[in-house]
C-alpha cells in the first residue's frame, strides 16, 4: 500500500473511543492477505443486511472478486483506510456497554478520472466515486465522509478535475439523500440496470436504474 503523503494520518471515534487511521493508495504489488481482506470488507458492505447501504434486497451474489479488486487496481485508484491502532487492548467499548473490536480495514472508495460511467460516455472527463463502503462496526462514526472528502481532494489536487460523478441504483432512495447531504444532484441520465448487473454473474432480484449523480468541485 502506498501511503497518501497530502492526507496520511487522521482521528476518529468509533464506539466513544479514539483511534488512528492511515489512507492508502493500493498498488499492484498488495498481498493476497490484504486483497481478501478488502474483497470481504466490501462483499459484507454491500450484501450483508447488517449494512445499512447493502444491496441484498436487490441483487444476489458476490459485489466482487479477487480478480475484479485486481482489475480496479490497475485500471482506476483503490483508497483504503487502515487502522493505525486501538486503545491498549486492542478493543472499543460502545456507548451501549458492549465490547467490539475495531477492525484493521475501515473503509474503501474506488476514483480516479473517467470518460464515461455505467450510465454512458460523459461529455467531459470527471472524478468517479464508486465501491464507498465503511466497516458496519464504523458506520455513522464519518468513515463514508472521510472517504468521498478524499476521493474528491485526490481528484482535485492530484488529476486537476472539476466534477465528480457516480453510478447509484435509483431503488436506494435513502443512499441518494445521503450522497445530496454532500452535495451530489441527480442528472437526467439513466441505463436499466439488469443487463450490467447479470452480465457480472449476479442475480438482479427486483428491475431499477443505474442513474448519474454529479458534484460540482471548488464551488
Amino acid at each position: 500500500m502506498r501511503s497518501l503523503s497530502y492526507m496520511v494520518h487522521g482521528q476518529l471515534w468509533l464506539d466513544c473511543l479514539s483511534t488512528q487511521y492511515s489512507l492508502f493508495l493500493l498498488t499492484e504489488e498488495e498481498s493476497l492477505e490484504d486483497l481478501r481482506a478488502l474483497v470481504d470488507l466490501i462483499n459484507t458492505c454491500y450484501r450483508s443486511p447488517s449494512c445499512w447501504t447493502n444491496e441484498s434486497s436487490l441483487i444476489k451474489g458476490e459485489r466482487v472478486n479477487l480478480e475484479q479488486v485486481r482489475d480496479y487496481i490497475k485500471s482506476s485508484e483503490l483508497l483504503v483506510l487502515k487502522r493505525e491502532g486501538t486503545n491498549s487492548n486492542g478493543s472499543c467499548t460502545s456507548s451501549r456497554n458492549q465490547s467490539s473490536t475495531i477492525p484493521l480495514l475501515l473503509g474503501c472508495v474506488r476514483t480516479g478520472p473517467v470518460s464515461e460511467t455505467v450510465v454512458g460516455p460523459l461529455a467531459e472527463v470527471a472524478g468517479y466515486v464508486g465501491l464507498l463502503c465503511s466497516h458496519p462496526c464504523c458506520q455513522g462514526s464519518g468513515v463514508g465522509t472521510f472517504l468521498i472528502d478524499a476521493a474528491e481532494e485526490r481528484c482535485a489536487t492530484f488529476h486537476k478535475l472539476n466534477k465528480m460523478v457516480m453510478d447509484v441504483l435509483d431503488a436506494r432512495e435513502e443512499l441518494i439523500k445521503w450522497y445530496e447531504k454532500k452535495g451530489y444532484r441527480r442528472t437526467e441520465s439513466f441505463v436499466p440496470a439488469r443487463a450490467f448487473i447479470e452480465g457480472k454473474g449476479e442475480l438482479m432480484l427486483k428491475d431499477c436504474n443505474f442513474i448519474l449523480l454529479e458534484k460540482k468541485l471548488g464551488l
